[in-house]
């Protein structure tokens, strides 16, 4: 048996909703006992190539500053929002 603890927020923080953050979250859940780094990598086409345009999945995971052995399941929703904004910087130009 597991007991889990949830907190209910407020409000969800600024850039919770956004699109892009989601669908790296589901690539990071993609594929079951993998790490973060490995799912960047396995991502679809479309999230993968935007993946690749910001350096890579490693260059992704340390702007990020998410460790490498991280699996999806330990990050939390400020760490996914850095990933998903490593990932939006090439979109952006940046």
């Amino acid at each position: 048996s597991t007991v889990a603890r949830l907190r209910v927020r407020e409000s969800p923080p600024p850039g919770a909703h956004d699109p892009l953050l989601w669908r790296v979250v589901s690539a990071g859940f993609a594929q079951r006992r993998k790490t973060i780094l490995n799912n960047l990598r396995a991502a679809p086409a479309d999230l993968r190539a935007r993946v690749e345009a910001s350096g890579g999945a490693s260059s992704v995971r340390e702007a990020a500053g998410v460790e490498a052995r991280r699996r999806a399941e330990t990050l939390t929703l400020e760490e996914w929002m850095r990933i998903a904004r490593a990932v939006g910087r090439a979109s952006a130009g940046e």
